[in-house]
């Protein structure tokens, strides 16, 4: 799995050319739903953090680049999915989400 994309910068837009490279990571983060829990979780090859949310949770938001960081601190080493409780009241009720924001790793295809 590749996880890293370079940019490069121009100095002129006349005469564009490249300064130099940064090479940065570029994590995805899973969009989980009932549909490809088991594919993506249950059945994953690596390690996989999940973050259960809401768009209205204050909280949630405030979590959300610490999650995104963490997708790019460890790309190839885990999987990073995030669950949108209003979107999948089922899988929160399934894995007994009471309150948002929670964080779940699974590892194996289990709860940790």
């Amino acid at each position: 799995m590749q996880c890293y994309y370079y940019t490069a910068f121009a100095v002129d837009c006349k005469q564009p050319r490249v300064l130099g490279r940064t090479k940065r990571n570029m994590a995805t983060i899973l969009h989980i739903t009932q549909e490809n829990f088991e594919e993506e979780v249950v059945n994953a090859s690596k390690p996989v953090l999940l973050d259960y949310w809401a768009d209205w949770c204050g909280p949630c938001r405030m979590l959300s680049p610490t999650i995104e960081e963490l997708a790019q601190e460890y790309c190839g080493k885990i999987r990073v999915g995030k669950i949108n409780i209003d979107e999948q009241p089922t899988l929160a009720l399934l894995h007994r989400v009471v309150s948002i924001p929670t964080v779940s790793i699974y590892s194996e295809g289990k709860e940790v």
